[in-house]
């Protein structure tokens, strides 16, 4: 009679499908669900990184600037990664990224200081904080690379490599991605196969 009672169990359970939280049907749920949301991560960063970081030269509005010199001490110093991003209007204040304008000497050279004074209509006044006078020429909006949007103190030395991060994050992601499909697959298959 205990045996009977025994089966009556397990069969009511089985024809119900009302199996504990340790039922195999469950555990095989678990891993399908956890793939999907690390995958919807994966994907998510990747846009996310894309978006934000996507550099100037591929029509994003990021770019990169090492610091060489001494001319922006004690606020940024050599060797620092400052990151700029285009903007609309600058202000008094802004430490910008640009260009010499042409017809000064050094024409085309890429510099970082602080704009002291002008405006958009009249040009900027740019001054490195350590120097002891402004710069000599006045910067229009077409000049301005960016200002700046954040800096890593010392991080220059990787900003060679820098144009390698988001082609470097896209093929990681990419990567990660057609790993996590070929797991989720596996698990498919696996869950077709034992039931």
């Amino acid at each position: 009679m205990g045996t009977v009672g025994a089966e009556s169990d397990t069969r009511d359970e089985a024809t119900t499908g009302l199996g504990t939280a340790s039922s195999p049907s469950s555990r095989k749920r678990r891993p399908r669900i956890w793939l999907t949301l690390a995958l919807g991560a994966v994907v998510a960063l990747l846009i996310a990184s894309v978006v934000i970081f996507w550099p100037q030269q591929l029509g994003g509005s990021v770019a990169f600037v090492s610091v060489k010199g001494i001319s922006m001490t004690p606020t940024l110093r050599e060797g620092d990664l400052v990151v700029v991003r285009g903007a609309p209007d600058y202000h008094v204040g802004d430490i910008v990224a640009f260009t010499v304008p042409p017809h000064y000497r050094d024409a085309g050279l890429g510099v970082i200081h602080r704009i002291i004074g002008g405006n958009a209509f009249a040009g900027y006044i740019a001054k490195g904080d350590h120097n002891p006078a402004p710069d000599p020429w006045r910067l229009t909006v077409g000049d301005i690379v960016g200002k700046q949007w954040f800096h890593i103190s010392g991080f220059a030395g990787w900003a060679s490599s820098l144009r390698w991060v988001v082609p470097g994050v896209i093929v990681v992601a990419l990567l990660v991605v057609l790993v996590l499909l070929l797991f989720r697959r596996h698990a498919r298959r696996d869950v077709g196969t034992s039931t």
